[in-house]
């Protein structure tokens, strides 16, 4: 298991949260990214494996918008019922993200089990919360398959980007560290 222990999981705890910060976030910004919420929650959900981390991280993103709302001007459409499911799915990708062993790319078949179950968390908490934002703000369910298909290839690969580096990173920093063990020993 690749469980970061302490004092490392509060400094990565912390990064997670500023990540949220600043990519969910207009005016905190100097860049805009995309949001980092669900890449944070399944880092923590694959290294801290913390059972305040999803609850930190879902925290600060409340934070967040309620701060963009009230005080930035951002407008409220998004905050309607369904962002009470948002919440629930938001600590259901955390929990899945639990089973998944890590973000190295060790192996193409770890890669691809991987690859797959991500790809799945992501696409479902998407669709169910699409779904419900809908249900709360839009009756006509025959537009919803225009309004899916115009929004999920905007969402869904930028997330799927983040984590890909982050694979990388990881993927990189555990060869340095290979690499440093062999050069130590010989």
């Amino acid at each position: 298991m690749n469980k970061i222990k302490t004092p490392y999981n509060i400094i990565a705890l912390l990064g997670l949260l500023v990540m949220i910060v600043l990519t969910r976030s207009y005016n905190l910004s100097p860049i805009h990214l995309p949001d980092a919420t669900l890449p944070a929650l399944i880092i923590s959900g694959i290294y801290l494996r913390s059972f305040l981390a999803p609850f930190l991280i879902i925290t600060i993103a409340i934070l967040v918008d309620n701060y963009a709302i009230f005080y930035q001007g951002v407008s409220a459409n998004c905050i309607t019922p369904a962002y009470s499911i948002l919440l629930v799915l938001y600590y259901l990708v955390y929990y899945f993200a639990k089973f998944i062993p890590s973000l190295a790319i060790n192996s193409l078949p770890h890669l691809l089990k991987t690859s797959l179950t991500i790809t799945t968390i992501i696409c479902l908490e998407w669709l169910l919360a699409t779904m419900s934002y809908y249900a709360f703000s839009n009756g006509l369910w025959a537009d919803f398959a225009s309004y899916a298909w115009t929004w999920s290839v905007v969402e869904i690969p930028s997330t799927l980007y983040q984590l890909v580096i982050v694979g990388f990173v990881i993927t990189f920093a555990q060869y340095v560290k290979k690499s440093a063990r062999k050069s130590a020993k010989g």
